[in-house]
Order: structure tokens, then C-alpha cells, then sequence
């Protein structure tokens, strides 16, 4: 194919080949390659279409392909003459079409292009959207769709156009994220986080033309105005901020004294007057104080009420340099959530809390990771010798921890050993279920 599309050029070069624009003022185009399929674009005229015959010809006689006519086509623009267009098929025999039809299903040839000529791949995506259901996924999954779900959010806030409401797009986004905090209830999860973020999203001012003045957040940690005036007062609710501002250009302090207290006038005067050089007003992040949106300062805003500050190991388990399903069950094993036998005892979902690999009395997730036999000889194989000493003897937090933190090399093998600590571990854990439920013991180390 490049010694097919190399031979156009060179005759494109000479100036016997001529291309067509597809449109007035667009680039000319001689063809286009896809993959495997190739659009040779000329004009309408006997020479080109013998030029462009003789190149083909010498195509095939070198490659040792064929062209096949039955998967060819033909197509005229609508201005060329009903001779040329019965001579040139004949010439070739191909077939002559009306339309191009599709390529990857996106039309080759359209109309003026509007907002419904590649509507149905939006349709498409929201179908898609609408089918996923959050609670069928996997916990790492669920963070992965989260994730996605948060950067098309921080997207929209960047690009300027969101305002304090969301599209059904972005709703649909938001039920995702928070299905399975809701799974087992009719409660609508969308509204249980919107109301947050909206909070922290307020105007920054530029030439405050856009920033309502009453209705609109633009006083940080205030809030809108409309709280804060007499509910009797006359006003304008939807005049702009550039409507409070001096000829000269500063605030018209007068005017906001008449319905505002000196606590906020002074959070007023702090904020720079507007400028009309200074661009327009568009809506940031609050929670940041570049006012970029970030997953990361999100969540923080989400979760700061319920934070805990002596839980520390979570910055080991979120910067782990592993996959994140990885991440995952390290996060569920410093939460003692995995479902070992005595966990399943405690929760009544079982009856007996004996080891299933060795039969030891009482597996619980220390056990069942580090001391059962099992498990064990594979830790025996790569322990590192200066933590042979405390490996098998502290508690559950701290073994995770001591071995999180340690980032030295394998000589070995290269690998940093937090890496595969983690990877050994979920493979433990993963191999103790296969055990239970489909493999023969021989296999459990192997």
C-alpha cells in the first residue's frame, strides 16, 4: 500500500496526478489510507482516469494483488456529465454509487455539518452509560469508573461552561459514581453529592459581566447574597456584579451598604474590582486555592467531617506502586474486611473458623496471609534476610506497614519489594479462595 500511495505522489509531484479539494478553501487531497482500506480522490477527466489505471495496473504487477471489483466503488459529484460517467466504470468495472456510505460507521460524505450529524454516537454512548450498573462491578472497577466520572467533571469546570446546575449527561455520570453507596436503597444518589460540590464551586471575577450579584457565589465562604439581605428588600436579583462598580472602577461600596453588614463589605474590598482586560468570569473550585478542580481535593471536601488524622497507612495503600486491584485489598486487609472463616463466624455467615489449608483453629486474616503453612513456604522463598527477624512475629497493621515502607531493591530480581509484598499478598489471598472453591492443594504454591 505505501508503494501504491508513493507512486500517486509522485505523480502528483510531476503534475500529471490532479487532486480535488473537499471543500473551497480545504487542503487538496490525492488519497487517504485505512488500514486496509484505500480513497483514491481525482478529477472527472478520461487522462486521469487512464493515469490513474496505468498506476493500479503497475500495482498489481509488482505487489502481486488483485483488486477486487465487487468491493469497489465508484463515486461522481453531482456536476459530472452522464458520459464520463458510463465510460469510466466500463474502464474499470467498477460500480458506481450514490453515497459512500459509512467507515466505522461515521458517514464519509455529509451536509452541512450541524449538531445531529453525529448525534447518534452520542445516543450511543448514553445507551451505554444508562446500561451500566455500578453495583455488578468490581471495588477497583467501581474506583476506575469513579475516577473517569470525576475527570469528565473536572472538564466541564475547566472548559467554563458549567454553571450550578447539570445536564442529564453529567447526571448520569453522578448515578454511576454513586450507585453502590445506595445500592440497597431507593434514595437517589445524585442528590446526595451534588449539593457538596455546588457549595465549593463560586465565581471568580473578571470583567463581571456573567456573576449575578445576589444570586451567584462570588464571595469565597460566603455563599450566594440572597441569604443575606431582607426578604422585603426591592431588588434586581439578576443584575450582574459590573452594576456595583465606579465609573472609576472600584467597588460602589454605598450601595452595597444599604442591604449588607461591614463583615461582608470587608470580604468585598478584598476581592480585586473588576477590569475589562481581565477576561471573563467563569466559575472555579473553591476547595483549591488555584481554584483547579482535582479527584484528590474532592474527595478531601467530601470526606473531611468524617476524617480520621491518626489513620495514616491509607497514603501507603493509595501510592502503592501496584495495580489497582492490588490497592484495593491492601486498602480491605488494613480494614480487616476480608471474609476469612473467623470473620465469617463473627458475621454469622458460618460455622466453623477453622484454617481451611492446614486446619489451625482460628484463621483470621493474619493467619490466613502470613502464618498458615501455605503460605509461609512462598514468604520463605523471597523474604528479604533483614526482615526475617520481625516478619512472622507482630501484629497484622504493623507487618502491613513494616513491609509497605520498605522500598529497597531485590538483587535478584530488581523488583522493589513494597511492589511485590503487595502482589504476593493478593496472590495468597486469591489462591487461598481458588483452594476453597476449585483447585487441588499441589497447586496452592505453585
Amino acid at each position: 500500500m505505501e508503494g501504491l500511495g508513493h507512486s500517486i505522489q509522485a505523480n502528483r509531484d510531476n503534475g500529471m496526478w490532479k487532486s480535488i479539494r473537499l471543500s473551497r478553501f480545504g487542503p487538496k487531497i490525492s488519497h487517504l489510507f485505512f488500514a486496509d482500506d484505500l480513497v483514491i480522490l481525482c478529477e472527472v477527466q478520461m487522462e486521469q482516469a487512464r493515469l490513474l489505471d496505468s498506476i493500479l495496473k503497475q500495482f498489481c504487477a509488482s505487489s502481486g494483488h488483485r483488486i477486487s471489483g465487487r468491493k469497489s466503488n465508484i463515486y461522481f459529484s453531482k456536476s459530472t456529465e452522464g458520459s464520463v460517467r458510463n465510460q469510466i466504470p466500463q474502464m474499470f468495472g467498477f460500480q458506481e454509487v450514490l453515497n459512500l456510505s459509512t467507515y466505522l460507521r461515521v458517514p464519509l460524505l455529509h451536509e452541512r455539518i450541524t449538531s445531529s450529524t453525529l448525534s447518534f454516537i452520542v445516543e450511543k454512548v448514553k445507551r451505554k452509560l444508562q446500561n451500566w450498573d455500578a453495583r455488578n462491578l468490581s471495588i477497583a472497577r467501581r474506583i476506575t469508573l469513579a475516577l473517569l466520572g470525576l475527570a469528565l467533571f473536572l472538564k466541564a469546570i475547566r472548559s467554563g461552561c458549567m454553571s450550578f446546575g447539570l445536564s442529564m449527561d453529567g447526571k448520569i455520570i453522578f448515578q454511576i459514581l454513586l450507585a453502590e453507596t445506595n445500592a440497597h436503597t431507593n434514595e437517589d444518589p445524585f442528590s446526595k453529592i451534588w449539593p457538596t460540590l455546588r457549595e465549593n464551586l463560586i465565581w471568580s471575577i473578571g470583567d463581571s459581566a456573567a456573576a449575578r450579584c445576589w444570586k451567584d457565589p462570588w464571595i469565597p465562604g460566603i455563599g450566594s447574597l440572597i441569604s443575606k439581605i431582607p426578604s422585603f428588600a426591592n431588588l434586581n436579583l439578576d443584575c450582574c456584579v459590573k452594576e456595583f462598580v465606579n465609573p472609576n472602577g472600584s467597588w460602589n461600596l454605598d450601595l452595597f451598604r444599604v442591604w449588607l453588614s461591614e463583615d461582608i463589605i470587608c470580604r468585598i474590598t478584598s476581592i480585586p474590582p473588576p477590569y475589562p482586560d481581565s477576561g471573563l468570569d467563569r466559575v472555579i473550585w473553591a476547595g483549591s486555592s488555584s481554584g483547579h478542580f482535582s479527584v484528590r481535593n474532592a474527595y478531601w471536601t467530601l470526606k473531611e467531617d468524617t476524617w480520621n488524622s491518626k489513620e495514616e497507612y491509607w497514603k501507603l495503600i493509595w501510592k502503592h506502586s501496584g495495580p489497582q486491584r492490588v490497592r484495593v485489598f491492601l486498602w480491605l486487609a488494613f480494614k480487616n474486611r476480608l471474609l476469612t472463616n473467623a470473620e465469617r463466624v463473627r458475621r454469622e455467615m458460618g460455622h466453623n473458623s477453622s484454617c481451611s489449608l492446614c486446619g489451625y483453629e482460628f484463621e483470621d486474616l493474619a493467619h490466613a496471609l502470613r502464618d498458615c503453612p501455605a503460605a509461609k513456604d512462598v514468604w520463605l522463598l523471597v523474604l528479604p534476610q533483614h526482615l526475617k527477624q520481625r516478619f512472622f512475629s507482630i501484629s497484622l497493621s504493623d507487618w502491613l506497614v513494616l513491609n509497605l515502607c520498605c522500598h529497597e531493591k531485590m538483587q535478584d530480581s530488581g523488583l522493589i519489594w513494597s511492589s511485590l509484598f503487595g502482589l504476593i499478598t493478593w496472590h495468597i489471598w486469591k489462591n487461598r479462595n481458588l483452594l476453597c472453591f476449585r483447585i487441588s492443594p499441589g497447586q496452592l504454591l505453585k
